[in-house]
């Protein structure tokens, strides 16, 4: 569809000003491609989309576009075969004429103009139509000027209008740069939703590395005016944290927002009820499963605990009956509740959510097919009754907890069930899901960030004991370079199920378990424990920070957008040694990478030795 094949672009050419902007830049995009672009200040990145928008003429090399030379074609001829969204908000559109205008001037790319002028009813009534989609409210407003706008409308109506003739290239030059975080993550969706429904081959610029990595189906990396990174056939994201390092090592300096926390999840808590197969624990420990759970695991847990200084949250369950259907009732037998709770509490955890029985938040339009012999709840109102009895039976049994975390059963959560908590149930502020798809359109997967109706999305990362399962170890190590976190979950009742490990026992799932502490505690010493409400928090100020870097001779200075109270980010030095730190504290890693702990809004980072 794309390529641009020994691009050589050199501004003030001969002179003392001259700048080499594109070195011989080598880049081929497939029917379909969404490609991210990333790269420090002057690696190229604007300058390769002018080239290819024809803003300017190139020095040497050729652009193809759709299997046509356009090389020397002049900008307004290449305006048939694009679309264009810009940074400004108000570059892409004329903020004079009425959002219909805007509209049909879209429409008409590249059609003869004749003397005659008008917006046919049948013309208004697809804008309007179109304008739905953005579910911002504007097929109401088709005659207001776009002037008038906020930025984020104006972005989302130029997206509309950049895609409206499906162009064979969509170019987004930065589009969210202007934007809050939350109108920038709407747009970024919308762009994602146009770009999938039209399929649109999509080049994407970014001064972000969490939109880059996040979006599309392959990143590169520009520096000097050329590709040094393209991740062709490895865009899963448990690889992510290498295109994180390796980002960070382009420019002289670079900073990027982090959690900067670790959790530890155990689930049906307290579990598991004194039920089902023991027959392992009974082979290993001649115990019965509830003195096996009160006398073994929880102390073994709670050594662990204080030699890795880990706080665990667990989420709880009221009872393991299947009815959906019939109004709650109240849990009679409350000892294990109060026992491993106070336990728990006492240890520094926090207690969260799990169902009031096991079965997930789906109603009658999810289909399990064969995988689960789960119910569905017959409405909206059941889900609320049953969530509301659980918060209610915490409350009485454990009356000074006050969770907020949800971890949906068997990580199933479908849309309709997820709308519920965020409208219905106000307790619930934050869902602990899995991290990984499983092939099926059941789990509930996340990424970490802040859903548009608040509620904070913090992925469980690695889970169980981990033993020789490398992929979830990549995943671990992947986590800690681009997010700097940690979500472990686990299962007390894997104990009890052959298919789960249990016949391997507690003590070969509990090495497992301490193998990845030790490996934790090595890789990043300065890695908070944290509860989930905790994180969930961290996860709120790491999502809407947004950060610059200016670079002197003699000092390196960070502007923080969005900051609150505090802020966590990487900051690697790649010439010169960080000396004296304004604004905030920084702490060395390895390398020249730091943990640098913000203060203010501004820090000014001495530069020795560049």
């Amino acid at each position: 569809m794309l390529e641009l094949k020994d691009i050589c672009k050199t501004f003030n050419p001969n002179t003392i000003n001259a700048k080499v902007a594109l070195n011989h830049l080598n880049l081929t995009l497939n029917d379909g491609d969404f490609v991210t672009v990333i790269g420090g200040n002057g690696a190229g990145k604007s300058t390769m989309l002018n080239a290819i928008a024809g803003v300017f003429q190139v020095d040497s090399g050729t652009i193809t576009i759709d299997g046509q030379d356009v090389t020397k074609l002049p900008e307004h001829k290449r305006a048939a075969f694009l679309g264009r969204v810009f940074q400004d908000p108000m570059m892409g559109t004329a903020p004079t004429m009425q959002i219909e205008e805007n509209l049909a001037l879209a429409a008409r790319r590249g059609q003869p103009r004749g003397l005659k002028w008008g917006i046919t009813a049948l013309e208004r009534a697809d804008y309007r139509e179109l304008l739905k989609t953005l579910d911002l409210g504007l097929e109401d407003r088709l005659t207001a000027k776009v002037g008038l706008l906020s930025g984020g409308q104006r972005q989302a109506l130029t997206l509309l209008m950049a895609s409206l003739k499906q162009p064979k290239l969509l170019l987004l030059d930065e589009h969210t740069a202007a934007l809050d975080p939350k109108t920038a993550d709407k747009v970024l969706a919308l762009s994602d939703q146009i770009v999938q429904e039209n399929n649109l081959t999509t080049l994407m610029i970014t001064h972000n590395m969490k939109d880059a990595i996040a979006h599309g189906n392959r990143l590169i990396m520009m520096d000097a005016g050329r590709v040094v990174v393209d991740n062709i056939g490895i865009y899963d994201k448990v690889m992510r944290g290498v295109y994180a390092a390796s980002y960070s090592l382009l420019c002289d300096a670079t900073a990027y927002p982090v959690i900067n926390g670790a959790v530890f999840y155990l689930d049906d808590f307290p579990s598991p009820v004194p039920g089902g197969d023991g027959t392992y624990i009974r082979r290993d420990y001649s115990m019965s499963i509830a003195d096996f759970y009160s006398k073994v695991w929880w102390p073994d847990l709670m050594k662990l605990a204080q030699k890795y200084s880990i706080r665990f949250t667990g989420v709880m369950i009221e009872n393991y009956e299947d009815d959906t259907v019939d109004a709650p009732t109240r849990q009679p037998d409350t000892q294990q509740f109060r026992y491993f709770g106070s336990l728990l509490l006492r240890q520094g955890g926090e207690v969260g959510y799990h169902g009031y029985n096991h079965q997930p938040l789906v109603l009658p339009d999810t289909d399990y097919k064969d995988l689960y012999s789960y119910r569905q709840w017959p409405g909206e109102d059941a889900i609320v009754a049953a969530m509301d009895e659980l918060i209610a039976f915490q409350k009485i049994v454990l009356p000074h907890t006050d969770g907020s975390v949800y971890v949906p059963p068997s990580n199933i959560l479908s849309a309709a069930g997820r709308q519920v908590l965020g409208s219905k149930v106000p307790q619930i502020r934050t869902i602990a899901s899995t991290y990984f798809e499983d092939g099926t359109d059941l789990p509930y997967v996340q990424e970490f960030g802040v859903a548009s109706d608040g509620m904070v999305e913090q992925p469980r990362i690695v889970s169980g004991g981990m033993v020789g399962d490398t992929y979830m170890r990549l995943a671990a190590m992947n986590e800690l370079n681009m997010h700097y976190v940690s979500t472990h979950f686990m299962h007390p009742d894997d104990l009890l199920d052959v298919d789960r490990g249990a016949e391997e026992g507690w003590e070969v799932y509990k090495g497992g378990f301490e193998d990845y502490l030790k490996w934790l505690s090595a890789a990043a010493p300065d890695l908070r424990k944290q509860t989930g409400t905790e994180c969930a928090g961290a996860v709120q100020r790491y999502s809407q920070l947004t950060v610059t870097t200016e670079s002197t001779p003699t000092e390196w200075t960070l502007t923080l957008g969005n900051f609150v109270d505090e802020g966590w980010l990487f900051f690697r030095a790649n010439e010169g040694t960080p000396g004296r730190v304004t604004g905030g504290e920084l702490t060395h890693l390895t390398g020249n990478l730091y943990l640098l702990k913000a203060d203010a809004d501004t820090i000014h980072i001495e530069k020795k030795g560049a």
